[in-house]
């Protein structure tokens, strides 16, 4: 007999097929990976301005520790700001000179700025000032423990370089030796029983008792770095397009690490080593395939802390932001600004920008403010979840393992319970007496105890084959219960014993003869299966044993649910619909399958029979 649909079992169909044709496409489609992707940093965090600052006059040089700016005004103070309790601690009239950038020498716990003009270097401690009477300094650079055999600073004059002691409780203000050199140092590095300092035409290496133990010729471009890289201890340094790597033994250059432009300057963080180009290039150096491993073009400064885990940068258009060490940009914002400064207050990161009047100070995390979940927008169709990930990737790929799961599950259900209940239909008997106590012991426990069992025996790795077993446990007894009911009165038809008395075999009869009159049945409960396993999905995500690396409609509802963005509709009205969708078409469908192949089948030869016995 023909099946007739109505029109709300064909839109049914139609669904399934759509479904199906999306889960086998959706490998086609460009999307982004739905669990691995990550929204970039600058989509999904925002600049935080944790306190702003305020000051009378302007600032000129400023640095920090710890809980403190120090800062010198134009009006030649020197300032020490306390930025817990909001105000001056310290204050002091300084000559009316020009002043140097501030240093920090760092002699844990305490950090003691220091900084000099054209007469003193001055070190601020215990709210005074140490004076050393070093005149025309050019250059300073603190010589920070424990890298440093010892605490105190190198300073350079038109005489030379020298170098003091200091420790707050014994020091003396004369040099502990002097090198002549005729040129200002590029810059200076030091382990801590060596320093490195690097000039225009040469780098010496100098012990810590003021020896020159090596002295290398050459033409460069930046300070040394040392790093005891990848077990060799090597020295890096810029020569204009390239960074020369060079022996701490004795000088003797290693190799070269060619770079697409000069160099001018190089940082380091750990055993990163990062370059840049006066051209608005920074970047890390990859010290084994050469060249950058990553590089951010249109910067005009940067600020590296060989302590800290990030770099401040201000760019050429106008912009400031933080660069993770992997070269993502966490955030940027415009703002017009005079300098900035990487510190560590109170152990956590920050960015300090001096904005462009110079007399007020804002302080930024280093890691802003995190906006996610964000809302759909043209480049993310359905936003994105609370990780930054694409929720309209998650739901495409959900349907692959939806339907793998329903369609397994409803296969199985179908060929095992039309099997068990045929034979126990057909033979009778001991045969169904045996089938159907073991049909009752499955439907003892619900499915959701299958599910748990499942889950325990398979892994939380493999909750879709779980799900899958547990649908299977759940309903092939019960489509087992309905095929052998209904394979009892159709095999007392008459056609059935025409068949017996032909001399077909008991195969035979059961699937030519009898599984056609029963087949509806059958297809019924089968996607009575496929709907309780899209549902039974859900229920393990919600209960916490979802395999998160496998994106489904119930992983992605539980996921909205339990990070508290129940209240974000893009996280849980999509695969809501979407599931609510294909299980109600599958509902429509076995409504239109059991109306067909039962209620009018069952009419029809109801009719035939009573015609015939007339």
């Amino acid at each position: 007999m023909k099946i007739q649909i109505s029109l709300k079992g064909k839109i049914a169909i139609g669904v399934i097929i759509a479904y199906i044709i999306i889960a086998l496409i959706v490998p086609l489609i460009p999307l982004r990976d739905p669990m691995a992707y990550r929204a970039p940093p600058t989509d999904i965090f925002e600049p935080q301005v944790v306190d702003n600052y305020s000051f009378p006059s302007k600032i000129i040089r400023m640095n920090t520790y710890e809980n403190e700016f120090y800062i010198i005004s134009e009006n030649h103070q020197f300032l020490v700001y306390n930025i817990l309790s909001h105000n001056i601690t310290f204050k002091e009239d300084l000559p009316s000179q020009n002043y140097s950038n501030i240093k920090i020498l760092r002699i844990y716990p305490y950090g003691f700025p220091v900084f000099y003009n054209k007469n003193y270097v001055y070190i601020f401690a215990d709210n005074s000032f140490v004076k050393y009477p070093i005149n025309n300094t050019l250059s300073l650079y603190p010589l920070n423990p424990p890298f440093s055999s010892f605490s105190g600073f190198i300073t350079y004059n038109s005489t030379g370089l020298y170098t003091f002691q200091y420790n707050p409780y014994d020091f003396s203000k004369k040099p502990l030796w002097h090198i002549e050199v005729n040129e200002k140092p590029l810059g200076l590095h030091y382990d801590y029983r060596h320093i490195f300092v690097s000039f225009h035409d040469k780098i010496i290496e100098i012990s810590d008792d003021g020896k020159i133990v090596w002295k290398k010729s050459g033409e460069f471009t930046t300070n040394p770095i040392f790093l005891p890289t990848y077990g060799n201890n090597e020295l890096y340094i810029g020569s204009y397009n390239k960074i020369e790597a060079l022996s701490i033994k004795n000088g003797s250059k290693i190799g070269d690490i060619p770079m697409p432009c000069n160099i001018t300057s190089l940082a380091y963080r750990g055993e990163i080593l990062f370059a840049y180009s006066p051209s608005g290039t920074f970047g890390k150096v990859d010290l084994l395939a050469k060249g950058f491993s990553w590089k951010i073009d249109n910067v005009k400064k940067y600020v590296a802390n060989p302590f800290i885990d990030g770099i401040g940068v201000i760019f050429k258009d106008g912009k400031i932001g933080f660069l993770l060490t992997d070269g993502t940009i966490q955030w940027g914002k415009e703002v017009s600004v005079y300098d900035i400064l990487l510190t560590e207050i109170s152990h956590t990161t920050y960015l300090l920008a001096i904005l462009e009047d110079q007399k007020n100070v804002q302080q930024y995390s280093y890691s802003g403010k995190m906006i996610t979940p964000l809302p759909p927008s043209e480049k993310y169709i359905l936003g994105t979840d609370f990780a930054g990930r694409d929720v309209f990737s998650q739901l495409l790929w959900s349907f692959r393992s939806e339907l793998y799961l329903a369609f397994v599950s409803g296969a199985i259900v179908l060929l095992l319970g039309t099997l068990w209940g045929l034979i126990a239909g057909y033979f009778g008997g001991t045969t169904d007496d045996l089938l159907l106590l073991l049909s009752d012991s499955f439907l003892f426990i619900p499915a959701i105890g299958y599910a748990a069992l499942m889950i325990y025996i398979f892994g939380i790795s493999h909750h879709i084959e779980a799900t899958i077993w547990a649908s299977i446990f759940a309903l092939a007894p019960l489509e087992a219960r309905a095929v052998r009911n209904y394979t009892k009165v159709v095999k007392e038809k008459a056609f059935v014993e025409s068949a017996k008395l032909s001399g077909a075999g008991h195969w035979r009869i059961m699937f030519i003869h009898i599984f056609p009159e029963i087949k509806g049945i059958s297809m019924v409960y089968a996607l009575s299966a496929v709907t309780m396993a899209l549902l039974l999905e859900v229920g393990i995500s919600f209960l916490g044993f979802g395999n998160y690396t496998v994106p489904t409609w119930g992983w992605m509802i539980s996921n909205a649910y339990f990070t508290g963005y129940w209240d974000k509709w893009w996280l849980i009205v999509p695969p809501i619909l979407t599931l609510w969708a294909i299980v109600y078409s599958t509902y429509l469908l076995s409504h239109e399958l059991y109306a067909s192949e039962y209620i009018i089948s069952l009419e029809a030869r109801t009719i035939g029979e009573e015609t015939k016995s007339k």
